[in-house]
């Protein structure tokens, strides 16, 4: 979408401590960065500091949609509304890989995460441990409250990005400017 419209991709990353939550946000942030050089990622880490959270997830799109909820988009975080416990089935799993999860049974001290698909947790034994399901709510905002939604957005770049001097003489990190209602 970025080379076919030419449009900027930006994302705040929640900056996790890898001891307590292994979310590899710093690969995370590597891997969409070289994805396109339209995509520009910032990791942040401290709800003191900016007074906001991982848990403010939200997507915007041109000013006009918004989708905003408190859904990880990541790794063992997709579910159906069924929220089974049991995936056994080798031959057509439901959640492949690394989607299967539950904390409390895998050994892996360092997961492959750059094939996340391909293999399971070691430890973690599809035919006996149950998966950890997960239930959350996004919802869809259109016009003038999806702006508003845009303003956050920008409000935080920008403050995470003045917090930071790295940010500053970083010219893939610029100051956004606030949004148009009318755009």
């Amino acid at each position: 979408l970025c080379r076919q419209r030419q449009i900027e991709v930006y994302i705040l990353l929640w900056e996790n401590v890898e001891q307590i939550e292994p979310l590899k946000s710093e690969w995370t942030q590597k891997h969409l960065q070289h994805l396109n050089p339209k995509i520009h990622v910032m990791r942040h880490s401290s709800p003191l500091l900016d007074g906001n959270t991982h848990h403010q997830k939200f997507l915007v799109v041109d000013h006009r949609e918004a989708f905003v909820g408190g859904l990880d988009l990541c790794l063992h975080r997709w579910d159906t509304d069924a929220h089974s416990l049991r995936d056994d089935n080798p031959l057509s799993p439901l959640f492949p890989g690394k989607d299967f999860y539950n904390p409390l049974y895998i050994h892996d001290k360092d997961p492959d995460y750059t094939r996340p698909y391909d293999c399971d947790y070691q430890g973690l034994d599809r035919s006996i441990h149950p998966r950890m399901p997960w239930h959350d709510v996004m919802v869809r905002i259109s016009g003038s409250a999806a702006y508003d939604v845009s303003r956050n957005f920008v409000q935080r770049w920008n403050f995470i990005r003045s917090s930071n001097t790295l940010f500053l003489r970083d010219s893939t990190f610029p100051s956004l400017e606030y949004p148009k209602e009318d755009d």
